[in-house]
């Protein structure tokens, strides 16, 4: 059995593999299941975070793998994604049809995001969710 505070931090890797956006969704909702009771409007937050992350990791690197990893403390929770590209996202300004909005989607549900480079070549994208609500402003 999982202690609580190694239940907290939770990592998973997936292939670069369009199955994978559903696969991290499915992973996020069972962490959170598995936690305390949470908001409605948090979990559908870090969902979303989750798919609109890693949907830019797949599309936008060459990685053959990217790693999910999410944690939680009483304040909130913290969603990276990992890949193999040093290269960092860009948010888009003016995006275009269905495509360029992810970036924006996870600032407006979150209390910030960034990027964290790795010593081989790689980096996590990050965000943090506020547990009080599901809008992190």
């Amino acid at each position: 059995m999982e202690s609580p505070q190694r239940a907290r931090r939770r990592s998973v890797r997936l292939p670069a593999d369009p199955t994978s956006a559903a696969a991290a969704r499915r992973y996020v909702q069972d962490w959170l299941a598995d936690l305390d009771r949470q908001e409605p409007s948090v979990c559908d937050a870090a969902v979303l975070c989750v798919s609109e992350l890693l949907s830019n990791a797949l599309q936008h690197t060459a990685s053959r793998a990217v790693t999910l990893t999410i944690s939680r403390d009483d304040a909130g929770m913290r969603i990276e994604v990992g890949d193999e590209s040093s290269v960092d996202p860009v948010v888009r300004v003016a995006p275009d049809g269905e495509r360029g909005r992810g970036l924006g989607i996870v600032s407006s549900l979150t209390c910030g995001w960034g990027v964290e480079h790795h010593a081989d070549d790689g980096k996590s994208v990050w965000a943090t969710i506020a547990l009080d609500a599901g809008s992190g402003r």
